[in-house]
């Protein structure tokens, strides 16, 4: 067992320094020296990061040589092992070979990696991604040839053999050696002993798999800790951002798109053209607005619906939600963050931003209908690009720039102790937000994405006592029920404090703010009896100065979604522009008095409520939010819903198969 124990220390020490060396060579080549300099405390995260993912590759890899060791020490396995085999030196050899082939694999294994992530980061200026497996989705034998001829395949392979057989070499060594007398033991440990012992070392090993740290250290989602993204990028273990790609590539590629059908085309068309265009709008012929989209974290209709004057959920957000446009009648698209943010961002019914796509331009979104229009667009987030790679997925769609938590934290060092795993608090984005619409010399386009209302949820002065929560609220709230609600209450008041700023300064009159939930509030019970729509809703805020306010019908009570929100922007800050349509309409014209709402789980319109699948709708139990009256009544919705997502479907692909014809790995 000493052996064993010893042999995967040794060898985590030389791989952890493998890696290292790696990242010092790369950082070298990659990084100029006035970076470094300017950058040090990070540079220094970049090594000691690393370390941490380096050890969560190891101690996962050596996982079987651990295992070796504590069955070799159970007692009813050595005795069986004895009856059959007499000898128990043949079990010595026998993990001799074994370890032998498995270490030597290994170290051929990491060090080829080294040598493909350095190759790589020069080409891509990144960790390694699902882009890397355009080798066998393209031209392959090509491919292969212009690596043969452009690196020095032959020269790597050969160090890498060198490698492996002193790795091979090193291990038998270790096996040989004679452990010392106070560890010799000649009978096998007993039982509590052994359990003991394994306990220690599945705890060692919980710590080297995830990390010293209350969340995983340098998760896929949380990776980033610079701004500097080639810190970022070489600091990652290159077998884990490869399994990383090849997870992603594995779920979310699309495969082969087929054309769509032309006589589906001609049923839907007449009732979604591909394209639409906003009417005429003289308020911004000479001085367009600046536009802010918010796409804010669970901030869902299910918890809306218990705000009133004993529990304020809302705070500085109240009074705006009265001056200004509000549905409470309206939508997500989808019941989580990324798909939401894709189709109101994008205009994708699926998220790409992992997809063997997310390299490459999608046309016809709104990001492109403003920037033809002369707007900067800037992606603000108070969490990490890195999630979902949304933040390389942004720029690749054209935005200009990106602010995220490594950012804000600084422009705003006070916000370093208010971060979590998923980001700072969602106060200091909207600083920044006022930042950038102040300082904007040319029309800006924000598109903004909070957090800070998920779990685990920030630490934030309670406002809200537990006594405060009505009783029905508190029995639906499955856990952290304080910290939730206050959460859900600092979200809206933090939102509702930006808007006080906006409207107590010059952009009050120069900017146009939407905001809209991602998804309901999950951690909440739902009532089927009554919330068929609203355990799904969100609800939609909209600002508009006066001097933008063009030919307006507000009904608070019309019907909305996600498809509705940049149909509405682009009538009021474009004029005769055209723009893809999604099916949305404008919630300021008469036209959406016949509007529809639709979630990929239960759509709305006026007469009523359809859940998925269903062959009956719902009525309404009032006429503002989306509470039914459980009393069904025969509809068959469904059928048009099926025509607006093939719609979808063909929107989709018609974007993508063009794309598709023009892509090159």
């Amino acid at each position: 067992m000493f052996r064993i124990f010893f042999q995967i220390l040794s060898f985590a020490l030389l791989f952890i320094m493998l890696f290292g060396i790696a990242r010092i060579t790369m950082g070298t080549a990659f990084i100029p020296s006035e970076i470094i300099e300017s950058n040090r405390n990070d540079f220094y995260k970049m090594f000691a990061l690393g370390a941490v993912t380096d050890l969560r590759l190891i101690a996962a890899a050596f996982l079987p040589l651990l295992l070796c060791a504590l069955l070799a020490s159970f007692p009813p396995l050595l005795n069986a092992y004895a009856i059959f085999h007499k000898n128990l030196a043949n079990l010595n050899k026998i993990y001799k070979v074994f370890s032998n082939f498995y270490i030597g694999l290994f170290s051929f294994i990491s060090i080829i990696f080294c040598f493909i992530n350095f190759y790589y980061y020069q080409m891509y200026q990144s960790n390694i991604t699902s882009f890397i497996f355009g080798l066998k989705d393209d031209e392959t034998s090509a491919i292969i040839s212009i690596i043969l001829k452009d690196y020095p395949v032959f020269l790597l392979i050969f160090i890498a053999l060198i490698f492996s057989g002193f790795c091979v070499f090193l291990n038998t060594k270790i096996l040989a050696i004679t452990p010392p007398p106070p560890l010799i033991r000649n009978k096998p440990l007993k039982f509590p002993a052994l359990l003991a012992l394994f306990l220690v070392f599945a705890t060692l090993y919980a710590l080297a798999l995830r990390g010293p740290f209350r969340h995983v250290t340098m998760n896929v989602e949380n990776y980033r800790f610079s701004s500097i993204e080639s810190l970022n990028a070489i600091a990652l273990n290159p077998i884990m951002a490869f399994a990383w790609a090849h997870k992603n590539y594995k779920e979310e590629s699309l495969g082969v798109l087929a054309p769509v059908d032309e006589k589906l085309m001609e049923s839907f068309l007449p009732h979604f053209p591909l394209f639409s265009k906003t009417p005429e709008n003289p308020l911004v012929r000479e001085k367009k607005p600046h536009i802010m989209v918010n796409l804010m974290e669970s901030f869902g209709s299910n918890m809306l619906a218990f705000h009133n004057d004993n529990l304020d959920l809302l705070g500085n957000l109240q009074p705006h939600i009265k001056q200004d446009f509000f549905w409470e009648k309206f939508l997500p698209y989808e019941n989580g963050t990324a798909p939401s943010l894709s189709f109101l961002f994008f205009g994708s019914p699926i998220n790409l931003t992992k997809s063997n796509y997310n390299k490459h331009y999608l046309p016809h979104s709104p990001i492109e209908t403003y920037k033809k229009q002369g707007y900067k667009v800037v992606f603000l987030t108070s969490g990490n690009r890195s999630w979902y790679a949304m933040g390389d997925f942004m720029l690749t769609q054209g935005v200009d720039s990106i602010v995220d938590e490594i950012i804000l934290k600084k422009l705003y060092p006070e916000s370093i102790k208010t971060s979590n795993s998923y980001g700072v608090l969602d106060e200091f984005m909207y600083r920044a937000a006022f930042e950038l619409l102040k300082d904007a010399t040319q029309p800006l386009l924000i598109l903004a994405l909070t957090t800070s209302n998920h779990p685990p949820y920030p630490n934030i002065e309670k406002t809200i006592s537990e006594n405060a929560i009505p009783q029905e609220l508190h029995n639906r709230i499955r856990k952290n029920k304080v910290a939730l609600v206050n959460t859900y209450a600092y979200a809206n008041n933090a939102f509702g404090e930006f808007l006080d700023s906006i409207k107590q300064s010059p952009l009050k009159d120069k900017v146009i703010i939407a905001a809209t939930g991602d998804h309901r509030v999950r951690d909440i019970t739902s009532n089927a009896s009554k919330e068929k729509a609203l355990s799904f809703g969100v609800p939609f805020y909209l600002y508009a100065p006066k001097n933008y306010q063009h030919n307006i019908h507000y009904n608070p009570n019309y019907i909305g979604s996600h498809k509705d929100i940049f149909a509405t922007l682009f009538a009021l800050s474009l004029d005769s522009v055209e723009y893809l349509n999604l099916g949305g309409k404008n919630l300021l014209s008469k036209e959406s008095a016949e509007n529809f709402g639709y979630n990929i789980s239960v759509s709305i319109d006026n007469n009523g409520i359809y859940p998925k699948g269903a062959k009956e709708g719902y009525g309404f139990a009032n006429t503002h939010n989306l509470l039914d009256d459980n009393k069904a009544f025969a509809s068959n919705k469904s059928e048009f819903i099926t025509l607006y997502e093939k719609y979808l479907d063909y929107q989709f692909h018609y974007r993508l198969i063009n794309l598709k014809n023009k892509m090159k790995f």
